[in-house]
């Protein structure tokens, strides 16, 4: 294994350390045009795939073997506008409550702050 890829796998790696799927591209985005892209790319391809925001998904759901993986950790901007926060797809517990802390707000999160919000709050992170 070239030092890039350990590189890439080790960055992947999910909360359940058991896991230990290997997809076939990894496409990170930084914002909702290159999310667009890759879901276009895996369409055109036939490749499986899956999103990653934060890595705790227990069953490893985030990486699918031989797939592509959209990596939405470039994209963690929160913006709080009254009371409603506008959350990117790769933001984490952490980042939601320190802009709602900001705000004089707070947030219903999980207790780990790495956890992803798209995750947390659709069940998962998986596109089937």
């Amino acid at each position: 294994m070239t030092d890039k890829v350990a590189r890439v796998h080790e960055a992947l790696r999910v909360w359940n350390g058991a896991v230990s799927a290997r997809p076939a591209v990894v496409k990170r985005c930084h914002d909702a045009a290159e999310v667009s892209e890759a879901v276009r790319y895996a369409r055109a391809t036939g490749l499986p795939l899956s999103v990653f925001d934060g890595g705790h998904d227990w069953t490893g759901r985030a990486i699918r073997p031989g797939g592509l993986v959209i990596d939405l950790r470039g994209m963690r901007a929160v913006t709080v506008d009254g009371n409603i926060a506008t959350v990117a797809g790769g933001a984490t517990a952490t980042d939601v409550l320190a802009a709602a802390a900001h705000s004089g707000l707070s947030a219903a999160t999980g207790t780990a702050g790495s956890i992803g919000m798209a995750g947390l709050t659709l069940g998962g992170a998986m596109v089937r």
